[in-house]
């Protein structure tokens, strides 16, 4: 029978997909986790063969190859329309990217910017307190420029309480929760593959078992 197999290339012919992968042990970026694993997206350059009256497609050169966890797969098809999801560039334009280094904690930084605020609002309050002393202690009466001094002090300290102390609080809380979240989808995920590989390990035993059963 004759081949009369076709060849059709094209600047945007493209192939994506999806797997599962695991023994990584690496960081992603967007992630203070360190993961034995997760999804990664693959794009390559792609041909359509025409043969046997059906269009096979192929994929040839990657073109572009990341990283995601669990997490942020889930995130990336769930939430359509948004400015992104961070992912790790693995492969891109015939090269391997060099491995994501660690990322920051966001729950220490939090702690520490925390900190830094409330020493920021002590030495702000004693400022206040000592140009108050310094104002009813002092024997010539005290300017209008000495007086608004002290209520500005009064003032910012006050706004640094009620509205960047609040503010961080929440932040730090916030910071707890994704990363709980994000540390229980990791292992669900990595369960959900384990227990998947074991089915599937399990099936071709058991056909290789009924196998041995019908040479017999």
């Amino acid at each position: 029978m004759e081949d009369n197999k076709k060849i059709f290339t094209h600047p945007s012919y493209a192939m994506i997909s999806f797997s599962r992968y695991t023994g990584s042990n690496s960081y992603m970026f967007g992630s203070e986790l360190n993961h034995n694993g997760g999804i990664r997206l693959r794009i390559c350059n792609a041909e359509k063969h025409r043969h046997l009256g059906r269009d096979w497609y192929h994929s040839r050169d990657v073109l572009i190859e990341v990283n995601m966890s669990y997490s942020q797969f889930a995130e990336a098809i769930t939430n359509m329309n948004t400015t992104g999801v961070p992912c790790t560039l693995d492969y891109h334009d015939g090269k391997q990217i060099e491995p994501c280094p660690k990322q920051s904690n966001e729950i220490t930084e939090t702690h520490e910017e925390f900190e830094k605020l409330s020493n920021k609002i002590a030495s702000n309050l004693n400022e206040c307190i000592n140009m108050a002393i310094e104002q009813l202690n002092s024997s010539k009466p005290t300017t209008k420029k000495e007086k608004q001094a002290l209520i500005d002090s009064l003032k910012y300290a006050k706004m640094n309480i009620e509205s960047n102390m609040p503010f961080v609080i929440k932040s730090f809380n916030e910071n707890i929760d994704t990363t709980v979240s994000n540390a229980k989808a990791e292992v669900e995920g990595f369960v959900t593959q384990r227990i998947t590989q074991m089915g599937i390990e399990g099936i071709k035993q058991q056909m290789l078992s009924v196998g041995d059963k019908n040479d017999e």
